[in-house]
């Protein structure tokens, strides 16, 4: 996938049109957001679909068709292909990159086999609600999935990779010079499930939490992007379009029309009990921290699963998944940040729709002139992408 920052692209996001959940069972990497203006006709599904737009609160969750646009199509995001469709694209990135990489720790003497986890196992909760019946449900999906995210962990089985079987079976001192060779000199922590949109490359190793990719993998990385003829100059000039289109999401939604629909959503929260709530993105990262809090840590999208997830590939790592035992928070605590979720997701649900419409319509007026002012540009950035090539990651 290209290394562009997708910030920009959350940001110009309406969160809420996936719920503030994971949304699209099969979507890019775990369903990373789409661009504001990324639809097909007017913001409404593709043919096949509901035909709702993405803020009707009859639409389903799993309806992720419609998002597609010049700039999410560069990114590799194209809603008009179907989530199997883009899901096995990026299947056949990943058996590359594993391919890439036993070659590579095989040079160095140790075994390993190319290994693709499947994501078959996990279906997110809610999956087959409509956007209000989900969010009178569940919220946003970030503290209120813990149970049903928790049961599903259990499906999450890194003996099934037989990498992790391999260095399972190593002294602890042959298990330390794996780890080197396959991630480079570098910290590691537990990996993320990939079920809630975590990437690793084996189930069952920890994974670098420094920046950059070394060791094994990132000379994977680096055959890759060179036998796709990606260049130094290719990389600039992939960092410098991030940039470009970070800057043109951030005029997006400094539109004065934008601003004026934030400050009527900011006044209709209020007017519901919650004035620390001026933007949408603010609705979901004041429940995000409360559930943050419970856990010491960054509970992120997915809340609880991605916790619990990181818990059993640290038990995993530690040579005994049998041995996994849920993270332990405050049952009595829990409930007060459900409560509190459920609160703000009911007012959000009520007080966003002319937010999303408008920051929709600004940012598909802007994208439209954008991609005609920079198209040759942005055909580079969509064959570079295509081609598997990242950027420097600059900037």
């Amino acid at each position: 996938m290209v290394a562009l920052t997708m910030a920009a692209l959350a940001t110009a996001s309406l969160l809420a049109a996936c719920g503030g959940s994971n949304g699209g069972k099969a979507g890019a990497r775990g369903g990373a957001a789409a661009p504001a203006g990324a639809t097909t006709t007017a913001g409404t599904a593709a043919s096949g679909s509901s035909g709702l737009p993405f803020w009707d609160e009859n639409r389903k969750m799993n309806d992720t068709s419609g998002y597609s646009s010049p700039i999410s199509k560069a990114l590799g995001y194209d809603g008009s292909k179907d989530a199997a469709t883009q899901q096995a694209e990026f299947r056949q990135q990943d058996q590359k990159r594993q391919e890439a990489v036993a070659e590579c720790m095989q040079a160095e003497g140790w075994q390993y086999k190319p290994y693709v986890q499947s994501q078959s196992a996990f279906t997110p909760p809610g999956y087959d609600l409509t956007r209000k019946e989900f969010v009178e449900k569940y919220g946003f999906g970030i503290s209120t999935t813990m149970e049903e995210n928790q049961a599903q962990s259990q499906n999450f089985k890194p003996e099934n990779d037989p990498n992790f079987t391999y260095m399972n079976g190593l002294s602890q001192s042959d298990q330390q010079a794996y780890n080197k060779s396959l991630y480079g000199n570098q910290d590691f922590a537990a990996p993320v499930d990939p079920a809630s949109g975590g990437d690793t490359a084996t189930s069952g190793a920890p994974v670098s939490v420094a920046s950059g990719l070394s060791g094994c993998q990132g000379k994977a990385e680096a055959a890759l992007t060179a036998s796709s003829g990606g260049t130094d100059a290719d990389r600039a000039f992939m960092d410098e379009m991030n940039k470009r289109i970070q800057t043109f999401f951030e005029k997006s939604q400094a539109d004065p029309r934008v601003v004026a629909a934030n400050r009527g959503y900011a006044t209709c929260m209020a007017g519901k009990g919650f004035p620390e709530i001026d933007k949408q993105e603010t609705a979901y990262s004041k429940v995000s921290e409360k559930m943050s809090g419970l856990y010491g840590g960054d509970s992120g999208p997915g809340g609880a699963a991605t916790s619990v997830a990181v818990a059993v590939a640290t038990t995993a790592v530690g040579g005994d998944p049998t041995k996994f035992e849920p993270p332990q928070i405050d049952q009595a605590k829990l409930a007060e940040v459900k409560t509190y979720e459920l609160a703000v997701a009911k007012a959000d649900l009520a007080c966003g729709k002319d937010v999303q419409k408008t920051s929709f319509e600004v940012s598909s007026e802007l994208e439209k002139a954008f991609a005609e002012a920079n198209k040759a540009d942005l055909d580079r950035l969509g064959a570079l992408t295509k081609a598997g090539v990242r950027g420097g990651q600059g900037g």
